[in-house]
């Protein structure tokens, strides 16, 4: 009797998988795509060019990947399921490191490039032949994008449409700095290699200042990575040695409840301390 109710709900099971994994792949391939998506429409506008069949396949295989590796190593359906979460996460999390790592990089050529502008403008040249001789010798990103203002104007868009499409793409601070100061120039006809000297040396006060106060933060971020980090090492180390340790806090109810929220207090500890050691300037 045993053995029969055994087998039927192996088979039910069995037939409920069958019949929910072609709708569970076709939901999650959606999923992937969409996200996809989101990631791609940003990608043409700061030179990032990947195929998106091949970031298709990333997102998609990552988390299963992911996931495998968990559950060789901890055996465990609750590391998995976590493993299959950091893979959904971890793609879209290095594209949008690579998206930002080139805006900074942007920001720290800008005052190489009004250097080079406003050098230009002393030598008697307009201003898009200053920037023209921006393009011709910065180095990327910044030769490519302003290199792509220039094929706008060549194209009838206006300089100041051209320079405003720019600042929607970088989202810096500095270059709204810089477009501000170039539009209200052309409309005052003020002098603009002061104004670009003078902007240049505020840009540079103020990213002392950014150091600084990074350098003070400093022990802020560390007190939370290192929240992060020995709790989830030191709790790996007692379950190799001692599998059994956690079984009080995995099987009985009020265990499950406090490993719950000792790890809804860390994520809030964590989150916390990395927002006030956070200083926008």
């Amino acid at each position: 009797m045993d053995l029969l109710i055994s087998m039927s709900v192996f088979v039910g099971v069995g037939v409920a998988v069958w019949l929910l994994m072609p709708a569970a792949l076709k939901g999650y391939q959606k999923r992937q795509e969409k996200q996809l998506e989101k990631i791609t429409k940003e990608m043409p506008r700061t030179f990032v060019r990947e195929q998106k069949k091949k970031l298709l396949n990333l997102y998609t295989i990552t988390p299963l990947l992911v996931s495998l590796i968990a559950f060789v190593i901890f055996k465990s359906l609750l590391a998995t399921l976590g493993g299959f979460v950091v893979g959904i996460i971890l793609p879209t999390t290095i594209t949008k490191q690579r998206l930002a790592k080139r805006r900074l990089k942007f920001s720290q050529q800008l005052v190489d490039a009004m250097n080079v502008i406003s050098g230009s403008l002393k030598a008697g040249l307009s201003l898009i032949q200053s920037i023209e001789t921006l393009v011709s010798e910065m180095p990327a990103p910044i030769s490519e994008e302003f290199g792509l203002v220039l094929r706008e104007n060549q194209m009838g868009i206006p300089l100041e449409e051209s320079l405003y499409n720019l600042k929607k793409r970088m989202l810096s601070d500095e270059l709204d700095l810089l477009v501000t100061a170039i539009l209200v120039s052309r409309e005052t006809g003020g002098d603009l290699t002061q104004v670009l000297s003078q902007l240049c040396f505020t840009i540079r006060e103020r990213e002392k200042l950014k150091n600084r106060v990074r350098v003070l933060c400093t022990q802020g971020r560390l007190q939370g990575w290192i929240m992060a980090f020995i709790p989830t090492a030191f709790g790996a180390f007692i379950y190799m040695q001692n599998p059994h340790a956690f079984d009080v806090m995995l099987q009985d109810k009020m265990g499950q409840m406090l490993l719950g929220w000792a790890v809804i207090s860390q994520i809030l500890g964590i989150y916390f301390i990395r927002k006030l050691s956070k200083v926008d300037i």
